[in-house]
């Protein structure tokens, strides 16, 4: 992470001139300069990580636990950022735009989401495998999408139905869906 507002840390500057001939002092402030460049650097940290398109490691670990976010294990540090601004900017009322946007932010792919009036089914149709981000997906669905829904995930070749319980059921693909 680029570090900004660094400067030389000389803390040889900031003692009195008649001091700074004395070996003591000398040695003093040459050992003190590194733990003022870790304080530097600490406290640069610190002001990144209360924005999470800035955040450190650290930082990014800190959301996921004030937000119950479980890891995937090939997750990068900038899909994981993703994630907790998807779910810091989450925002009612929701509409097909927002879900379709709200979706494709977390899968970084092209998708459809289709609704029928009628029948009162939104089908959303990912165009590839989405790498473990199922369950993710999966939770973000049982919270925005009304519960009067029949929500119908189709992944490649096969199709699900997300229950009332908020569980992924396999069903039969419908070829006219979407395709």
């Amino acid at each position: 992470m680029k570090k900004t507002l660094c400067r030389e840390i000389d803390l040889m500057n900031h003692i009195p001139f008649f001091m700074k001939e004395i070996k003591e002092f000398q040695n003093i402030m040459n050992a003190e300069n590194p733990e003022f460049d870790l304080l530097q650097d600490g406290s640069i940290d610190m002001m990144n990580n209360q924005f999470i398109q800035d955040s450190t490691e650290y930082g990014v670990e800190r959301w996921e636990k004030l937000l119950n976010i479980t890891l995937s294990k090939n997750e990068t540090l900038d899909e994981r950022k993703k994630m907790i601004l998807t779910l810091t900017n989450n925002t009612t009322p929701y509409t097909i735009r927002n879900l379709k946007k709200i979706l494709s932010n977390i899968c970084e792919e092209d998708l459809i989401v289709y609704y029928e009036n009628k029948t009162f089914t939104l089908t959303i149709r990912f165009f590839s495998d989405l790498h473990g981000k199922l369950e993710k997906i999966q939770n973000l669905l049982n919270e925005i999408v009304p519960a009067n829904l029949i929500i119908n995930v189709i992944l490649g070749n096969e199709s699900y139905l997300l229950t009332e319980t908020g569980e992924f059921l396999k069903t039969e693909k419908n070829e006219n869906i979407l395709s």
